[in-house]
Protein backbone atom coordinates (compact mmCIF):
# COMPACT_ATOMS: atom_id res chain seq x y z
CA UNK A 1 0.00 0.00 0.00
CA UNK A 2 1.16 3.31 -0.58
CA UNK A 3 2.11 5.52 2.32
CA UNK A 4 -0.12 8.99 2.60
CA UNK A 5 1.89 12.32 1.38
CA UNK A 6 0.94 14.16 4.20
CA UNK A 7 1.42 12.18 7.24
CA UNK A 8 0.50 15.00 9.00
CA UNK A 9 -2.55 16.24 7.91
CA UNK A 10 -5.53 13.59 9.42
CA UNK A 11 -8.23 14.13 6.94
CA UNK A 12 -5.59 13.48 4.11
CA UNK A 13 -4.97 10.92 5.58
CA UNK A 14 -8.37 9.57 6.23
CA UNK A 15 -9.16 10.37 2.11
CA UNK A 16 -6.34 8.31 1.06
CA UNK A 17 -6.85 5.23 3.63
CA UNK A 18 -10.34 5.23 1.80
CA UNK A 19 -9.02 5.11 -1.51
CA UNK A 20 -6.07 2.56 -1.39
CA UNK A 21 -4.79 1.16 -4.53
CA UNK A 22 -3.36 -1.91 -5.57
CA UNK A 23 0.09 -2.29 -6.00
CA UNK A 24 1.57 -1.21 -9.12
CA UNK A 25 3.74 -3.91 -11.07
CA UNK A 26 5.65 -1.61 -13.81
CA UNK A 27 7.33 1.70 -13.18
CA UNK A 28 4.24 3.42 -13.91
CA UNK A 29 2.77 4.61 -10.53
CA UNK A 30 -0.95 5.30 -10.18
CA UNK A 31 -1.44 8.24 -7.42
CA UNK A 32 -4.03 10.40 -6.04
CA UNK A 33 -4.83 14.11 -7.06
CA UNK A 34 -7.38 16.31 -5.83
CA UNK A 35 -9.00 17.68 -8.77
CA UNK A 36 -8.70 17.04 -12.82
CA UNK A 37 -6.15 20.59 -12.87
CA UNK A 38 -3.90 18.87 -10.46
CA UNK A 39 -3.97 16.00 -12.25
CA UNK A 40 -3.13 17.45 -15.52
CA UNK A 41 -0.02 19.66 -14.10
CA UNK A 42 1.45 16.17 -12.66
CA UNK A 43 0.96 14.26 -15.73
CA UNK A 44 2.95 17.01 -17.69
CA UNK A 45 5.54 17.50 -15.06
CA UNK A 46 6.06 14.01 -15.12
CA UNK A 47 7.69 11.62 -17.55
CA UNK A 48 7.16 8.47 -15.88
CA UNK A 49 4.09 8.74 -14.76
CA UNK A 50 0.87 7.02 -17.03
CA UNK A 51 -2.54 7.50 -14.71
CA UNK A 52 -3.25 9.47 -11.73
CA UNK A 53 -6.94 8.62 -9.79
CA UNK A 54 -9.24 11.28 -9.00
CA UNK A 55 -11.20 10.42 -5.92
CA UNK A 56 -14.76 10.47 -7.02
CA UNK A 57 -17.45 12.88 -6.13
CA UNK A 58 -20.65 10.86 -5.48
CA UNK A 59 -23.34 13.17 -7.28
CA UNK A 60 -26.58 13.61 -4.89
CA UNK A 61 -28.47 11.83 -7.67
CA UNK A 62 -26.21 9.01 -8.06
CA UNK A 63 -29.15 6.21 -6.62
CA UNK A 64 -31.43 7.52 -9.23
CA UNK A 65 -29.47 7.42 -12.27
CA UNK A 66 -28.59 4.13 -11.16
CA UNK A 67 -31.86 2.89 -11.97
CA UNK A 68 -32.74 4.75 -14.98
CA UNK A 69 -29.53 3.49 -16.40
CA UNK A 70 -29.99 0.30 -15.87
CA UNK A 71 -33.62 -0.07 -18.01
CA UNK A 72 -31.67 2.38 -20.69
CA UNK A 73 -30.92 1.34 -23.96
CA UNK A 74 -27.07 1.25 -25.26
CA UNK A 75 -25.67 4.01 -26.54
CA UNK A 76 -22.46 6.24 -27.25
CA UNK A 77 -22.84 9.76 -28.04
CA UNK A 78 -19.71 12.07 -28.96
CA UNK A 79 -19.60 15.47 -28.94
CA UNK A 80 -16.38 17.48 -30.45
CA UNK A 81 -15.76 21.08 -29.53
CA UNK A 82 -15.28 23.38 -26.44
CA UNK A 83 -18.61 24.71 -26.40
CA UNK A 84 -20.06 23.60 -23.10
CA UNK A 85 -23.68 24.77 -23.83
CA UNK A 86 -23.46 22.66 -27.10
CA UNK A 87 -22.29 19.65 -25.18
CA UNK A 88 -24.74 20.05 -22.46
CA UNK A 89 -28.09 20.18 -25.34
CA UNK A 90 -26.46 17.16 -27.23
CA UNK A 91 -25.92 15.47 -23.35
CA UNK A 92 -29.64 16.51 -22.68
CA UNK A 93 -31.12 14.90 -26.36
CA UNK A 94 -29.47 11.99 -25.93
CA UNK A 95 -30.65 10.93 -22.90
CA UNK A 96 -34.35 12.13 -23.57
CA UNK A 97 -34.20 9.86 -26.42
CA UNK A 98 -33.11 7.39 -24.11
CA UNK A 99 -36.16 7.89 -21.81
CA UNK A 100 -34.45 9.70 -18.94
CA UNK A 101 -36.71 11.64 -17.09
CA UNK A 102 -36.17 15.69 -17.23
CA UNK A 103 -35.43 16.36 -13.63
CA UNK A 104 -32.51 13.58 -13.84
CA UNK A 105 -31.17 15.12 -17.03
CA UNK A 106 -30.82 18.47 -15.97
CA UNK A 107 -29.20 17.40 -12.87
CA UNK A 108 -26.63 15.21 -14.94
CA UNK A 109 -25.63 17.91 -17.39
CA UNK A 110 -24.72 20.18 -14.89
CA UNK A 111 -22.72 17.70 -13.52
CA UNK A 112 -20.93 16.46 -16.41
CA UNK A 113 -20.72 20.60 -17.63
CA UNK A 114 -18.52 21.01 -14.47
CA UNK A 115 -16.36 18.26 -15.02
CA UNK A 116 -16.00 19.57 -18.77
CA UNK A 117 -15.21 23.34 -17.41
CA UNK A 118 -12.44 21.93 -15.61
CA UNK A 119 -10.89 19.44 -17.91
CA UNK A 120 -11.23 22.74 -20.73
CA UNK A 121 -9.31 25.27 -18.74
CA UNK A 122 -6.59 23.13 -17.96
CA UNK A 123 -6.27 22.49 -21.46
CA UNK A 124 -6.22 25.57 -23.63
CA UNK A 125 -5.78 25.21 -27.30
CA UNK A 126 -6.65 22.18 -27.59
CA UNK A 127 -9.26 20.20 -29.74
CA UNK A 128 -11.60 18.67 -27.06
CA UNK A 129 -13.60 15.22 -28.31
CA UNK A 130 -16.28 13.69 -25.09
CA UNK A 131 -18.09 10.44 -25.09
CA UNK A 132 -21.21 9.84 -22.73
CA UNK A 133 -21.05 5.59 -23.39
CA UNK A 134 -24.43 3.72 -22.15
CA UNK A 135 -23.17 -0.23 -21.59
CA UNK A 136 -25.13 -2.97 -20.90
CA UNK A 137 -24.85 -5.70 -18.86
CA UNK A 138 -21.80 -8.35 -20.41
CA UNK A 139 -22.30 -12.10 -19.76
CA UNK A 140 -18.50 -12.40 -19.18
CA UNK A 141 -15.70 -9.91 -18.73
CA UNK A 142 -15.23 -7.39 -21.59
CA UNK A 143 -12.09 -5.35 -22.67
CA UNK A 144 -12.20 -2.36 -24.23
CA UNK A 145 -10.91 0.51 -25.54
CA UNK A 146 -13.40 3.30 -26.86
CA UNK A 147 -12.05 5.96 -28.97
CA UNK A 148 -9.59 7.03 -26.77
CA UNK A 149 -6.06 8.19 -28.78
CA UNK A 150 -2.49 8.05 -28.16
CA UNK A 151 -0.54 11.57 -27.73
CA UNK A 152 -3.79 12.98 -25.71
CA UNK A 153 -4.73 13.65 -21.81
CA UNK A 154 -7.83 11.08 -21.38
CA UNK A 155 -10.36 11.17 -18.62
CA UNK A 156 -12.97 8.82 -17.47
CA UNK A 157 -15.47 8.71 -14.88
CA UNK A 158 -18.05 5.64 -14.37
CA UNK A 159 -20.98 7.92 -13.70
CA UNK A 160 -23.58 4.88 -12.85
CA UNK A 161 -22.98 1.02 -12.67
CA UNK A 162 -19.55 -0.87 -11.25
CA UNK A 163 -18.27 1.64 -8.90
CA UNK A 164 -14.43 0.66 -10.06
CA UNK A 165 -12.92 0.92 -13.31
CA UNK A 166 -10.54 -2.10 -14.01
CA UNK A 167 -7.57 -0.94 -16.14
CA UNK A 168 -4.41 -2.08 -17.95
CA UNK A 169 -1.29 0.06 -18.68
CA UNK A 170 -0.11 -0.38 -22.41
CA UNK A 171 3.30 -2.24 -21.67
CA UNK A 172 1.08 -5.08 -20.16
CA UNK A 173 -0.22 -6.59 -23.75
CA UNK A 174 0.71 -6.70 -27.15
CA UNK A 175 0.29 -3.38 -28.32
CA UNK A 176 1.18 -4.14 -32.51
CA UNK A 177 -1.24 -6.49 -32.19
CA UNK A 178 -3.57 -4.40 -30.30
CA UNK A 179 -2.81 -1.57 -32.92
CA UNK A 180 -3.70 -3.48 -36.19
CA UNK A 181 -7.32 -4.76 -34.41
CA UNK A 182 -8.45 -0.90 -33.73
CA UNK A 183 -7.71 0.08 -37.06
CA UNK A 184 -9.61 -2.57 -38.64
CA UNK A 185 -12.11 -1.31 -36.10
CA UNK A 186 -12.23 1.74 -36.62
CA UNK A 187 -12.34 0.97 -40.22
CA UNK A 188 -15.63 -1.26 -39.79
CA UNK A 189 -17.34 1.36 -37.45
CA UNK A 190 -17.14 4.05 -40.30
CA UNK A 191 -18.45 1.64 -42.87
CA UNK A 192 -21.05 0.55 -40.53
CA UNK A 193 -21.60 3.51 -38.24
CA UNK A 194 -22.56 1.92 -35.60
CA UNK A 195 -21.08 -0.34 -32.26
CA UNK A 196 -23.26 -3.20 -33.14
CA UNK A 197 -21.84 -6.05 -31.23
CA UNK A 198 -24.09 -8.71 -34.05
CA UNK A 199 -22.02 -7.06 -36.56
CA UNK A 200 -20.31 -10.21 -38.31
CA UNK A 201 -17.32 -8.43 -39.02
CA UNK A 202 -16.84 -6.00 -36.33
CA UNK A 203 -17.69 -8.72 -33.30
CA UNK A 204 -14.85 -10.77 -34.43
CA UNK A 205 -12.50 -7.84 -34.32
CA UNK A 206 -13.76 -6.78 -30.53
CA UNK A 207 -13.18 -10.63 -29.62
CA UNK A 208 -9.56 -10.81 -30.94
CA UNK A 209 -9.01 -7.58 -28.98
CA UNK A 210 -10.51 -9.14 -25.69
CA UNK A 211 -7.96 -11.75 -25.93
CA UNK A 212 -5.05 -9.53 -25.37
CA UNK A 213 -6.16 -8.88 -21.78
CA UNK A 214 -7.06 -12.55 -20.92
CA UNK A 215 -5.19 -13.79 -17.71
CA UNK A 216 -4.18 -10.91 -16.94
CA UNK A 217 -5.06 -9.33 -13.26
CA UNK A 218 -5.98 -6.03 -14.02
CA UNK A 219 -5.29 -2.90 -11.22
CA UNK A 220 -9.15 -1.32 -9.94
CA UNK A 221 -9.37 2.17 -9.29
CA UNK A 222 -11.70 3.38 -6.78
CA UNK A 223 -12.20 7.07 -8.40
CA UNK A 224 -12.25 9.24 -11.69
CA UNK A 225 -8.94 8.05 -13.87
CA UNK A 226 -7.10 10.53 -15.54
CA UNK A 227 -3.83 9.36 -18.26
CA UNK A 228 -2.09 10.46 -20.99
CA UNK A 229 -0.01 8.77 -23.89
CA UNK A 230 -1.08 5.31 -24.98
CA UNK A 231 -4.55 4.15 -23.92
CA UNK A 232 -5.58 1.96 -20.99
CA UNK A 233 -7.03 -0.90 -21.54
CA UNK A 234 -10.68 -0.82 -19.05
CA UNK A 235 -12.76 -3.29 -18.55
CA UNK A 236 -17.05 -4.05 -18.08
CA UNK A 237 -16.00 -6.84 -15.40
CA UNK A 238 -19.50 -9.24 -15.23
CA UNK A 239 -21.79 -7.38 -13.30
CA UNK A 240 -25.48 -7.80 -13.61
CA UNK A 241 -25.99 -3.80 -13.64
CA UNK A 242 -24.91 -1.33 -17.01
CA UNK A 243 -22.08 0.89 -16.72
CA UNK A 244 -22.46 5.32 -17.88
CA UNK A 245 -18.85 6.09 -18.60
CA UNK A 246 -17.95 9.57 -19.58
CA UNK A 247 -14.91 10.06 -20.85
CA UNK A 248 -12.56 13.34 -22.32
CA UNK A 249 -9.81 13.62 -24.51
CA UNK A 250 -7.68 16.31 -25.54
CA UNK A 251 -4.81 16.03 -28.37
CA UNK A 252 -1.53 17.16 -26.47
CA UNK A 253 0.21 19.57 -28.29
CA UNK A 254 2.94 22.22 -27.40
CA UNK A 255 0.78 25.20 -28.09
CA UNK A 256 -1.48 23.72 -25.47
CA UNK A 257 1.46 23.06 -22.62
CA UNK A 258 2.69 26.08 -22.45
Amino acid sequence: MFAPLFPSDDALCAREARLRLPEVRSRHFVPLSDQIGEGVERLRCSPDLVAIEIPKVRPLFASELSAVVSDSPEFCMRYSGRDASALGAAVKLELRSCGFPSALRRALVDYLSGLFDQFREVTPGSSLETFLILRRPRSRSHWHIDHYRPEALQFISTLAGYPNTPFLLSDDYDRGVFERYRQSISQRELECQGLSLDDEVLYPLKAGMNQLAQGIEPRFVAGDLLFKGDELLHATPVSPVSRLIFTMSAVLTEAAQT
